[in-house]
């Protein structure tokens, strides 16, 4: 059965882009220009830990800050679709 055939099916709508704070994160819209700095000191810096990319299912390691930053406007272009 397709979701056409469903009766009253409508997909789900976008998040919205607030931003949620709580008490250890705070979860905000992709800018690459504000975190990608930050971001990449996270998964390329020194003391990072390679083990991040098991959690990254579309991305990394990158071979460098260019790679890295083609993947992040990917990321972000995406979720605003």
């Amino acid at each position: 059965m397709s979701n056409t055939e469903i009766p009253n099916w409508r997909p789900a709508t976008l998040p919205d882009s607030r931003t949620l704070e709580g008490r250890f994160v705070r979860l905000e819209k992709l800018l690459p220009a504000r975190h990608g700095d930050s971001l990449w000191a996270a998964v390329q810096g020194p003391g990072s830990n390679p083990n991040l990319f098991h959690f990254m299912l579309s991305g990394g390691p990158f071979a460098d800050r260019s790679a890295f930053d083609v993947w992040l406007e990917q990321r972000a272009v995406r979720a605003e679709s």
